[in-house]
């Protein structure tokens, strides 16, 4: 199913505000010979999440104002999937290197979307019989999902005393995560109203789109235990991450758009054993956080009793993977 318009319109500036962070990072590279270029490729598996939270001030059509439990509403989407990498890095003038690094996930089965509800009995039913943080509705979903990420950045290597044996590069760059998920198989359950019989829906159930773009500062290390054994380790810092995300109730036919921004970290840890000169086996460790506060836009169905709605808005994605491979020197 494809976005509707609007989401069309808002995705096409998050890429042009991506190709122009890009620009920038690629243009302060000076075009002379490369002394060095390396590439990598890698196998691995990821394990994490992605989650966004709904609750906090909300306007229903732009008149009725109000405040909800925060959260009022969360869904959490794993991203358990096997992954495969592929990098490419120059090093020109023997101090500036950038580098470019896509990843992708392998096999689309990522585990369980799960879909948590509180409070509502407390604000719509009987807030005398039910407590404000009474989880009402419960729901655990098989999971699809196709995913991107893209990292390039530019370093330039320093001269730090009190660290002679460590090579140290300081640099920016920009990493983007692209992610669609489908749900379907879903149990739905009320755990405040255990009488309530389950529901179970075969079908397709949820589309939701999550996209992210982290300008970012970096700091990466590198030491040569051996000839033959070189460790590295890579920070990444950010407080310019902006997410926009999707969210298709396909059932209840409501839509739901969000725009938020905030901070995120990366933190990559590896090991190289060298072959020979030219070919090196690597392994390494990579775990990612970002949190974005922002609005949902919420758009009814026209039978509904609302049209449009605005709400508070949380997205987080904490993500882990480890992987090994093979690098080419030349």
């Amino acid at each position: 199913m494809k976005p509707a318009k609007p989401l069309h319109k808002k995705h096409v500036k998050h890429f042009q505000r991506y190709f122009l962070n890009c620009s920038i990072i690629t243009a302060l590279a000076v075009p002379v010979p490369a002394l060095a270029v390396n590439i990598e490729t890698s196998y691995g598996k990821r394990h994490g999440d992605i989650t966004y939270q709904i609750g906090g001030q909300f306007t229903i059509d732009s008149a009725l104002k109000g405040r909800a439990r925060f959260p009022l509403s969360e869904l959490r989407f794993q991203t358990n999937t096997p992954i495969v990498s592929a990098s490419l890095s120059h090093l020109f003038n023997e101090e500036w290197m950038i580098s470019a690094l896509v990843t992708k996930n392998t096999n689309s089965s990522a585990g369980q979307m799960q879909d948590s509800d509180w409070g509502l009995n407390y604000s719509f039913e009987n807030p005398q019989a039910f407590p404000r943080d009474s989880l009402d509705i419960y729901s655990e979903s098989r999971l699809k999902m196709s995913s991107l990420d893209i990292k390039i950045d530019l370093h330039k290597k320093v001269n730090v005393n009190f660290l002679p044996l460590w090579e140290i590069f300081v640099g920016a760059g920009i990493y983007s995560q692209r992610y669609d998920f489908e749900t379907f198989d879903t149990i739905q359950s009320y755990p405040s109203t255990p009488e309530r019989p389950k529901i179970i829906l075969d079908e397709k159930t949820l589309i939701y789109r999550y996209d992210s773009t982290m300008p970012f500062v970096s700091l990466k290390m590198k030491h040569h235990f051996s000839e033959k054994f070189l460790t590295s380790l890579f920070i990444n810092y950010s407080p310019w991450l902006q997410v926009s995300d999707y969210d298709n109730h396909i059932l209840r036919k409501k839509t739901s758009e969000g725009e938020s921004d905030g901070w995120g970290i990366i933190f990559d840890v590896g090991i190289k054993y060298l072959i020979n000169k030219r070919i090196h086996i690597q392994a390494s460790v990579n775990y990612l956080k970002t949190v974005a506060n922002g609005i949902q836009s919420q758009q009814f169905p026209e039978d509904s009793e609302f049209d449009s709605a605005e709400i508070g808005l949380r997205n987080t994605s904490e993500q882990t993977s480890a992987s090994i491979g093979i690098s080419y020197a030349f």
